[in-house]
């Protein structure tokens, strides 16, 4: 309701209109409707996200980072296991980190279908 009455005070000054006011309205939901559900804090933790991007640009960006961990994990199963601690350590992180942005694009394209 502020978006939209930020959207029709935005139009410039005129006077009070139920049908303006509806059109401001419509625009406030469909803006809602296509942002992203997942805070912008977590998003954050995962990928580069701006806060004006839509749910769509979104979902893109996770399913590529995704993609990119995959890809990652499978070149170190193929090195074979580390004996080092810090290595354990990384693999396990970024096994975490997968699990964190499978969860994520799953969220979101559940809420967007």
């Amino acid at each position: 309701m502020v978006r939209a009455w930020s959207l029709y005070r935005g139009a410039g000054p005129r006077p009070f209109s139920r049908e303006a006011f509806a059109e401001a309205l419509r625009m406030a939901w469909a803006e809602a409707k296509a942002r992203p559900v997942t805070p912008l804090a977590v998003l954050r933790q995962f990928i580069g996200v701006r806060v004006a991007e839509s749910r769509d640009e979104v979902v893109e960006k996770l399913a590529h980072a995704l993609r990119l961990e995959e890809m990652r994990a499978a070149a170190q199963a193929r090195r074979g296991a580390s004996s080092h601690a810090y290595a354990r350590l990384y693999a396990s992180r970024d096994f975490g980190r997968r699990v964190g942005l499978r969860n994520l694009l799953a969220a979101e394209r559940g809420l967007a279908a």
